[in-house]
């Protein structure tokens, strides 16, 4: 066990792949939108997306 498994392994290694792999993440139309993006503008939107739900779930009042 040397700590790579399947996960490790499939991660994507092009921009073929990062777009295969983006589109299971993201809605057809939402993705179909992203699309338009260059790769950069694409990760931001996914990092403000991710960070955004992190901030609506943090500021849940218990």
């Amino acid at each position: 066990m040397n700590g790579v498994g399947p996960a490790h392994d499939s991660a994507p290694k092009s921009e073929t792949q990062l777009s295969s792999f983006s589109n299971t993440i993201f809605t057809d139309q939402s993705f179909n939108n992203a699309k338009l993006l260059n790769h950069h503008q694409f990760a931001l939107m996914q990092h403000t997306i991710i960070m955004t739900k992190v901030k609506e779930q943090a500021h849940v009042e218990p």
